[in-house]
């Protein structure tokens, strides 16, 4: 979860996150652009990143979806 409200409101959600993009100074479209290159960057490194850490295919299928992207961050 990230603190980005005022408030200190935390949630691991995207919705809310770029919904509050003028707490660090960006307008929604800038965030969702942040969030959609962080998101490509994680799918497109993602084998690369595994076989460093010399993860088994248990644990990628795991981390993937489970820690990492995980279908809860993109519902409203």
């Amino acid at each position: 979860a990230m603190a980005y409200a005022p408030g200190g409101e935390r949630s691991a959600r995207l919705v809310p996150l770029v919904a509050n993009a003028g707490v660090y100074h960006l307008n929604e479209t800038e965030a969702r652009d942040i969030v959609d290159r962080q998101i490509q960057t994680i799918r497109h490194a993602w084998d690369e990143v595994c076989d460093e850490a010399h993860l088994t295919s248990e644990q990628r299928s795991t981390f993937l979806g489970g820690q990492f992207l995980n279908p809860s961050i993109f519902e409203c």
